[in-house]
């Protein structure tokens, strides 16, 4: 059970508050999920064009509205907008800070900074757009679970490409099937991987 202190700086409480501040939706107790819940269920494009606002979600487009039709299933979030997950991940954190901790099979450990990772992304989408990838094109790989495939796919996120990934437990004739079906322009391919020790 989280504490007092825990539950009034979660995320979700902020937001509860936020939300009253701008004069959006009232709560008899901030702190009670089920308010926040009950409200975005009466009021869904209020709902998420808040949680844009309030998490800061960079638009590269904007929206013309949060929910142009409610209708469920068919609804139409967010119509007109575009944005990039790789700006999204990258922006925050400070250049020292750490952005992932990766444990492997066999126990070891490996991490990379915010500032390292956004070096090695913009390194790995300047190597792609020179090799031609831009928005629209297919990028698949061939991968383990690494910081290396991390960086691959936010550096294909980032010139707007498509990432496709097959891990590499999958036979090397499966993953070629599966991953061809993309027709992608370029292909990441690991060398091996651990597992079980191995």
């Amino acid at each position: 059970m989280p504490s007092k202190d825990e539950i009034e700086h979660a995320s979700v409480v902020k937001f509860a508050r936020w939300l009253e501040s701008e004069g959006m939706a009232s709560f008899d107790d901030p702190t009670d999920f089920r308010e926040l819940q009950s409200w975005s269920a009466r009021s869904p494009g209020e709902f998420w064009g808040a949680v844009a606002t309030f998490f800061d979600v960079a638009f590269v487009t904007p929206p013309t509205t949060s929910l142009a039709d409610e209708s469920m299933p068919g609804a139409v979030w967010f119509p007109g907008a575009t944005l990039n997950i790789a700006e999204h991940f990258l922006r925050g954190g400070a250049d020292g800070a750490t952005a992932v901790h990766l444990v492997r099979d066999d126990g070891s450990r490996d991490s990379i900074t915010f500032g390292e990772l956004r070096r090695q992304v913009g390194t790995a989408a300047a190597g792609l757009a020179e090799l031609g990838v831009g928005a629209g094109d297919r990028v698949v790989a061939y991968l383990p679970s690494s910081i290396e495939g991390l960086v691959a796919f936010l550096a294909t996120a980032s010139v707007g490409a498509t990432w496709g990934q097959t891990a590499m437990d999958y036979a090397a004739p499966a993953a070629a099937d599966r991953l061809a079906q993309l027709e992608p322009l370029v292909v990441v391919v690991g060398t091996g991987y651990t597992f079980k020790g191995k």
